[in-house]
């Protein structure tokens, strides 16, 4: 800063700056974390964030990936994936829907942060180890057959990863504000399919995911007719049940009680979520629970009684095992 100009007399009080900001580089920390920073290089068309594929939705996009073994310096990136130059693709755009593993946790979510039109650069810091890593090719929210994986899925070596990215379009997502109830149960319905193919393949979290944003949107509906209440109560419960099951999947049995009680509280008969409150009690070893829980799961569902008998015997052995233990940790002596 230059010297202030002085005639000599006694310092002033203050100094007044006039400036024009010409033009600035949105960078975002995305998941604040430090791993992932997405560049704005070139505007869009459109406003942030009205304008972005928040949702999940199809979205159409064209990227290079570079990669490098060391950070921060780009002279030594090399380019090893173009999408405009996948025979595959035949110069079209990568053609994706969000939320499905269909592109690294990185490159997705820095997607859903872009306007049409806008070109980014999204920068991965492998240095920072398991952190940065769960967000890029090879974690287990991310398909083998994603665009550009088989040049960093298992190089330990790499230590940026950097896609060059242009949102080409995108598939608007339903307005929940504003659709009427049928379009947003026909979007309920292809989020729960995607998220069964997900719950299928063991990718847990982003099944548990999408049944736990669809279900949180279809809670949030007032003032339905009785037709309609009772086509959203059973897509709900479709939900809810299936979100239990990830849950359990990823061994949060304590959302799951809590989720599962909450369907119980409506629909105290319901066989499956009986079941299911049964499993995770198991599982936090509250046996006489889980065992009445299948006790009451015949009586909603006597057709039901050859699994509950299979399940009880699983009660019946950990409960024996758990008896063991405490006996043995105590020398006998219980």
């Amino acid at each position: 800063v230059p010297e202030l100009p002085s005639d000599g007399s006694d310092a002033a009080d203050g100094v007044v700056y006039k400036l024009k900001l010409v033009s600035m580089r949105h960078v975002r920390d995305v998941f604040n974390d430090g791993s992932t920073t997405k560049t704005r290089v070139e505007l869009g068309q459109g406003e942030f964030p009205a304008d972005c594929p928040m949702q999940d939705c199809t979205v159409r996009v064209h990227f290079t990936l570079s990669t490098a073994t060391t950070s921060g310096v780009r002279t030594d990136l090399a380019v090893k994936y173009d999408t405009r130059t996948d025979v595959a693709l035949k110069g079209e755009p990568y053609a994706f829907r969000l939320g499905c593993g269909a592109a690294p946790e990185a490159l997705e979510t820095s997607i859903r942060l872009m306007i049409p039109k806008e070109r980014a650069r999204v920068v991965l810091d492998l240095t920072l180890g398991e952190k940065a890593r769960r967000h890029g090719y090879g974690a287990k929210n991310c398909r083998a057959d994603a665009p550009g994986a088989e040049y960093c899925a298992v190089d330990n070596a790499l230590a940026t990863v950097q896609w060059d990215v242009v949102l080409e379009s995108f598939d608007a997502a339903v307005n929940w504000y504003k659709a009427d109830v049928q379009d947003m149960l026909n979007e309920a319905l292809v989020i729960k399919e995607e998220a069964n193919a997900l719950f299928k393949t063991q990718v847990y979290e982003l099944a548990r995911s999408k049944y736990e944003k669809t279900l949180s949107k279809l809670e949030s509906l007032r003032g339905l007719d009785e037709d309609d209440f009772e086509a959203v109560d059973a897509m709900k419960m479709t939900l809810g049940l299936n979100l239990v099951a990830s849950l359990q999947r990823l061994n949060d049995h304590v959302s799951a009680l809590a989720r599962v009680n909450k369907i119980l509280e409506s629909h105290p008969d319901n066989a499956k979520a009986l079941f299911r409150r049964s499993v995770s009690l198991l599982a936090r070893h509250e046996f006489n629970a889980a065992r009445d829980d299948l006790f009451a799961c015949v009586d909603a569902d006597p057709s039901s009684q050859s699994s509950i008998a299979k399940q009880l015997e699983l009660v019946k052995r950990a409960e024996a095992a758990a008896a063991a233990q405490a006996k043995a940790a105590f020398g006998g002596k219980l």
